[in-house]
């Protein structure tokens, strides 16, 4: 179906939507790894921070599967930290395969909003939801460029009408 491998490494701050992006690409037929669901699987459940090693490991194995099958392939997790994004760069240069930042974007108070409705195992701490967004909503195309990225797309999740009085 695809002619090379790909990897595509979703960035957004809890509550932006990345999942929901993560799913549309699963139904182009993109492999997806959330960092999330490799958390379940080696700690007690998705938000099982202690889990944070394990599952890394989870998906930069079958990270590797799937490049090594020449499948593209989506990174869904925060992708906050640079040390985590270059992880990823590394792997995804060691099959030769090119990297797309992809980075999901949602207003704070969106992000807040979406955060506090999840499940309490999925729930991260406000403070911790409003750097990771800080962090993220600083990052400029030249720098991911300069991690490695080959290119960079961003999408907003956002309708209008959750913009409020900013969007008109």
């Amino acid at each position: 179906m695809y002619p090379i491998a790909t990897v595509t490494v979703l960035i957004g701050a809890p509550g932006a939507g990345k999942s929901t992006v993560a799913r549309s690409l699963a139904a182009d037929g993109i492999a997806v790894l959330s960092l999330d669901e490799a958390r379940a699987i080696r700690g007690e459940h998705e938000g099982d921070q202690r889990a944070t090693p394990a599952a890394f490991a989870y998906v930069a194995q079958h990270l590797h599967e799937n490049l090594a099958a020449a499948r593209p392939v989506a990174i869904d997790g925060t992708g906050a930290r640079r040390r985590d994004r270059v992880r990823w760069l590394r792997l995804a240069g060691e099959h030769g395969a090119p990297a797309t930042a992809l980075v999901v974007w949602a207003p704070l108070d969106v992000c807040l909003e979406r955060n506090a409705a999840r499940p309490e195992h999925r729930h991260v701490p406000e403070h911790v939801v409003t750097r990771m967004w800080n962090t993220i909503d600083g990052l400029g195309d030249d720098e991911l460029v300069d991690e490695g990225f080959s290119r960079v797309d961003r999408v907003t999740t956002a309708l209008a009408q959750d913009l409020g009085d900013d969007a008109e």
